[in-house]
This record gives C-alpha cells, sequence and structure tokens, in this order.
C-alpha cells in the first residue's frame, strides 16, 4: 500500500494556493467577504425598532406602496411614503426627493415575492457587501498592492457603520455600490485611454450613485483631480465623443433633481407644504456649521461609532504620511492623487453638509470609504517598514506582515483596541432599541379599518407605521390640525415615551399649551386599547399608550382598565442578551 505523503490532501490544497497568489487571494476576499455577510445578517428579521428605524419606515413603506399602486401613479417614480410630517401632505403620501433607487428595487420584488422585512433587509446586506468587493478592486487598481487592497477591504467588511446600516432600508447602501463601482471603472478607463466603455460605465454609476444620494457626488472631487486634462486637449478629436456620451449620461443627474424640486413640488405637491425630504436642497448646504464647538462634539461621538477613535486616530497619521509621500515622490501617481483629492474633498464636505453631518451619523457614508483606506494605509506602511527592519526569508514575510497587521488591529491601547471598539461600536447601534413599535403596530394591522391613519411620537417611533400599515403623522402642530387628521382617516393614537410629553399623557406638569390641548383632546375624544410596560422592580413603567377614537380616558382610572389582566410578554435582543416587555391588550 502506498505511505499517503506528509501532509496530505491540506498540503496540496496549500501548495496549489501558494503556487497561484491570484487565488490565495481571491480565497481571502471570499473569506473576508463571507465574514462580512455573516455580520449583516444579525437582526435581519428583527422588527423595525431599532436605531434610525424611522428610515426604513420611509422607504420600506415606499417599496410597499410602489408594490401595491405601481410605479407611476403620481409619475415617473415619484415615491409615496406612509411617514408623513403633517396632515397638510399630500393624502397619498408623494413627495419630493432623490431617486428612489432602494424602495424600486425593494418594491419590485414585493410585487413578486410579498411585503417581507427580511427581503428588503437583504437587498441592503447584498449592496454592502458587493461594495466591500468592489472597494478591494478599487484600491488594488490604484495602488497595485494586494496586501493593502486586502486590508482594506477586511476593515469595510467589519466597519460599524457599514455593517449596522447595512440592513437598514435606506438609500445609502445602493448609492455606496454605485459610487464605488463607478470609481473603479474610472481608473480603469485612466490606465486605458483607449477603452471607451469604461468610462461610459464609471459615469454611468457615479451618476446613479449621485442621483440616488445627492452627497455621494463627493467622489466627483477626486475624479476632476485626476482627470487627464492634458491628454484630453492635447487629443481633443479622438475624445470628443466619447466625453459627449458621458456627459449625455450625466445630464440624468440634474434632470431628475430639476424634475423632483421644480415639477415635483410645483404640480403634485400643490400645496406648497416645504417637505423634509433628501433633496431639499435648503437643509443640505450649511457653511457655518463646522465653527460651532458643539459640532466638533457631535462628530466625535459618531466617529466613535463609525470608526472608532483609535481608528481615527490611525487615519489621521495614515493621512500625514499619504501627504507626505505624496508631496515627496508620488505627485503623478494615479493612486495618491485620487485619494488626495478624496482628502480634499472631505474637507469640502464637512462644511456644505455640516448641517447634514451634525444630525447623524450615516450621513458619513459618502466619506467612510476615504477614511476606511486612510486606517488601512496607516497599517499598510506601519507593517511594511517593520519588516523592512528584519531580515526574513522570503516564504516568513507573509507570515509576519499578517503578524504585525494582528498586533496593531488587537493592541491594547486607550480605551481598548480597534477591534475591541469596533464591536463595541457595532453592538450600540444594534443595542439602541425601542421596543413595542411591531407590538403595537399589529395591533392597529389587526384592528383597523380601511382607509385608516393614525398620529404618532415622531423620533424613532416611526417603525410602527410599517407593522401597521397605515400611513401616519408627527403630532398635529395644532387642534385643528388634529381634526383635519380625523377628517383623513386618523383612528389612532401611538403615545411612546417622550410622546407622553408631546401629547400631555400621564404627567402633566411640564406640559406647554399645545401639549396641554393635545392631551385634553385624545382623554375627550380617544380610549385606550393597548399599554405596554417595563417590569422595574416592584414598579411598572409604562412605554406606550395606544388610542383609538372614540369614547374617553381618564389617568385615574388606568388601574381599573388594567387590573386583572394577566400581561402579555413580548422577547427583544441585545447582544448583550435578551430582555422582555410587558403588554396589556384592553379591547
Amino acid at each position: 500500500m502506498a505511505k499517503r505523503k506528509s501532509g496530505g490532501e491540506d498540503a496540496d490544497f496549500f501548495q496549489t494556493l501558494k503556487k497561484y497568489k491570484i487565488g490565495v487571494a481571491f480565497a481571502v476576499l471570499i473569506a473576508i467577504l463571507l465574514l462580512g455577510f455573516w455580520l449583516r445578517l444579525y437582526h435581519i428579521d428583527y422588527p423595525v425598532a431599532g436605531y434610525h428605524n424611522w428610515k426604513t419606515a420611509h422607504y420600506i413603506t415606499e417599496a410597499r406602496n410602489f408594490a401595491e399602486r405601481g410605479f407611476f401613479e403620481d409619475g415617473l417614480f415619484i415615491p409615496m411614503r406612509d411617514t408623513m410630517e403633517a396632515v397638510t401632505e399630500p393624502p397619498d403620501g408623494a413627495h419630493s426627493d432623490t431617486f428612489p433607487t432602494i424602495a424600486i428595487i425593494v418594491g419590485f420584488l414585493f410585487r413578486f415575492f410579498g411585503a417581507s422585512l427580511v427581503l428588503a433587509r437583504l437587498v441592503g446586506v447584498i449592496f454592502s457587501v458587493a461594495a466591500v468587493a468592489v472597494f478591494y478592486y478599487l484600491v488594488k487598481e490604484l495602488f497595485g498592492s494586494e496586501s493593502l487592497a486586502l486590508l482594506a477591504a477586511f476593515l469595510a467588511a467589519i466597519n460599524p457603520l457599514y455593517v449596522f446600516f447595512s440592513h437598514n432600508v435606506q438609500l445609502d447602501n445602493p448609492a455606496l455600490f454605485f459610487m464605488l463601482f463607478g470609481s473603479l471603472y474610472y481608473v480603469k478607463w485612466l490606465n486605458s485611454l483607449e477603452t471607451h466603455k469604461y468610462l461610459y460605465i464609471a459615469v454611468l454609476f457615479v451618476m446613479l450613485g449621485a442621483i440616488t444620494k445627492y452627497s455621494f457626488s463627493l467622489i466627483g472631487i477626486p475624479i476632476l483631480f485626476t482627470l487627464p486634462y492634458k491628454k484630453l486637449l492635447k487629443d481633443k478629436e479622438k475624445f470628443m465623443k466619447p466625453l459627449l456620451v458621458a456627459g449625455i449620461i450625466l445630464a440624468a443627474f440634474p434632470a431628475w433633481a430639476l424634475y423632483s424640486e421644480v415639477y415635483v413640488r410645483s404640480k403634485i405637491l400643490a400645496s406648497g407644504v416645504t417637505l423634509n425630504s433628501e433633496s431639499n436642497f435648503g437643509g443640505l448646504i450649511d457653511f457655518s456649521m463646522v465653527a460651532d464647538p458643539g459640532f466638533w462634539q457631535v462628530m466625535k461621538s459618531y466617529v466613535a461609532d463609525n470608526f472608532t477613535l483609535i481608528g481615527i486616530f490611525f487615519a489621521a497619521i495614515g493621512l500625514g504620511l499619504l501627504l507626505m509621500l505624496y508631496f515627496t515622490k508620488n505627485k503623478d501617481d494615479t493612486g495618491y492623487r485620487f485619494m488626495v483629492g478624496y482628502s480634499v474633498g472631505l474637507v469640502a464636505f464637512l462644511f456644505v453638509m455640516g448641517y447634514k453631518l451634525s444630525g447623524h451619523n450615516y450621513h458619513q457614508f459618502p466619506a467612510a470609504p476615504l477614511i476606511i483606506f486612510l486606517i488601512a494605509y496607516f497599517i499598510e506602511v506601519v507593517s511594511k517598514n517593520v519588516l523592512r527592519l528584519v531580515k526574513l526569508e522570503k516564504n516568513l514575510k507573509s507570515a509576519a506582515y499578517i503578524g504585525i497587521v494582528l498586533v496593531i488591529l488587537f493592541a491594547p491601547l486607550a480605551g481598548g483596541s480597534f477591534m475591541t471598539q469596533s464591536r463595541e461600536a457595532r453592538d450600540r447601534m444594534f443595542n439602541t432599541q425601542f421596543p413595542g413599535l411591531d407590538i403595537a403596530g399589529e395591533y392597529i394591522n389587526t384592528h383597523k379599518n380601511p382607509g385608516d391613519r393614525m398620529f404618532h411620537s415622531s423620533h424613532q417611533s416611526f417603525g410602527v407605521l410599517w407593522h401597521a400599515d397605515v400611513p401616519g403623522y408627527k403630532p398635529p402642530a395644532s387642534i385643528d390640525a388634529f381634526r383635519k387628521g380625523e377628517e383623513l382617516g386618523v383612528e389612532w393614537v401611538f403615545v411612546y415615551q417622550w410622546g407622553m410629553q408631546n401629547y400631555c399623557i400621564l404627567d402633566t406638569s411640564g406640559c406647554n399649551e399645545l401639549e396641554t390641548e393635545r392631551g385634553d383632546y385624545i382623554r375627550n375624544n380617544y380610549r385606550l386599547v393597548q399599554i405596554a410596560m417595563f417590569q422595574n422592580g416592584q414598579q411598572l413603567q409604562p412605554v406606550y399608550f395606544l388610542f383609538r377614537k372614540g369614547g374617553t380616558f381618564n389617568e385615574s382610572d388606568l388601574n381599573s382598565l388594567i387590573g386583572g389582566k394577566a400581561p402579555l410578554k413580548q422577547q427583544y435582543e441585545m447582544t448583550t442578551g435578551t430582555y422582555e416587555l410587558l403588554y396589556i391588550n384592553i379591547e
């Protein structure tokens, strides 16, 4: 019997990978993508009750409305949301916005497979993981370094911002993929000016990214930094046609912006209400925010969640190294010029997007590839320079490089290692929850009549609208607005935590005049049908009240309403364990 060679099939496998370097890199990339996919699957079937659930509710209800009513009810792809601001808006939720890419894709899937939260979130997850793969190829195309590209892809795969928001149904995930894919083919075109199809693909996808969310136009600055102006001017006749075609493709961006801002607002939104939508340019640009010290305090908390404070420290050093090497010996290098241009764009981004950036951490999406690259660049430069200081056999250098990278990533610095802070940042976002939105929503969905609508408590209570499958409004601006809502079909009022102040329910001591009027109107015209509570020792702490039109309510009758009724329990999950919410159906 022939003896098995030492190492057997495993040895043959690794020898094969070692022989074909591309195969090794591809295997590592696949492992990175699988890791990224696995991280993003967490809570994919969780209720719309998490961090920034209002954004998910906005776009997933647009998708549901597209699936039910069609894509052209009010015009060409005009989105119709259930998450309306006020009763003065069009009753069908039509509004001006950026191109509703995610709502169109998810709506198309809903039309064929039925409305599904998992299906909707899976779209964002796929776009996010695909963006990681494209980021790898972009960095490799720019710098020709397999190790730098793989490191950048790994950091993108585990990035807290990208991991958490991949499972929120919003515009950023497709916009990021489009922006990076367009950038990749732009760099391919730079490296082969003869291949005009690369230019067309690049412009198409950069345009798709920008039209999906206008802030992703940021990528235009590094593109302007790297355009081969001299070559284009020298051979104008040769490049005239491809540049003209590219310009026609790019024209779709201003065409949609004008269509949405001018036509939709003036013709469809004849009421003249100014909506809080992504395409509202007036709220997009604010140069004064960066001068406010409070802005930087907010930014510190956001970057801690998005990149970790250690990561930002690494990125700052990486930027310094990038600039030093650019100005000393790489001014003509496409990769360096692109990333320096991206860095200049980041400065402009801070000034132009100051107001938006101060509001929510996901507005950093378009700038995140640069920050992630700079972290990777810092680690790469440090690792490669350490390797130069020690003499190692060639076959040991790869293992030594990986060891150095791991030491940097897991080094117990102040506040914990980079990897520890990344996990903690992801956990903070996943553990920011607003339990009960699904319970109240499903109660409404079960007991509603056709045409029902609701008032809710705004902020992070929008998720109730997805589960209820009814349109809803923020707290009414007056009692007249309350009555107007009822004329439109408002049958329910959802009072969640902070809403107890807005609607002056339970504790009336700090209510202003409008809040007092809202509370009195509810007491005289609505009845309590459901209440949810946390058990706090021997005390029950109310989480929300759900009211239905008809009847009256008095806080003094609360004990008699719920007395003798055994509370039902709903479990919720955090990364640290589970917890329970108690609720009682009064009707």
